[in-house]
């Protein structure tokens, strides 16, 4: 299977694994994605929503700087890093 293919397929995944209430395998496949892709912006803003969901919010902070480090113009993950940031306190 090409890389393409197989990435396209690990995403359908997810999408399958969020569908149904299965967060934490979701990640995995996320991570799975961004071991291969690290700059990979869907992968990295899934990853964010992901760990939120999860009770993860330092975790998902670091994803969406990432995502903001990579795609300085992602106006949905500046809001949802500024969102995050001010429910932690900071």
């Amino acid at each position: 299977m090409s890389h393409a293919l197989h990435r396209r397929f690990i995403h359908l995944q997810i999408r399958a694994l969020v569908l149904f209430g299965q967060r934490q395998r979701a990640l995995e496949k996320v991570d799975e994605v961004l071991a291969f892709s690290p700059s990979d912006t869907h992968a990295l803003a899934t990853r964010a929503h992901l760990l939120a969901e999860l009770g993860d919010k330092a975790g998902a902070q670091h994803s969406l700087r990432s995502l903001v480090a990579i795609q300085v113009d992602q106006a949905p993950a500046w809001f949802n890093l500024g969102y995050l940031s001010e429910e932690m306190g900071q």
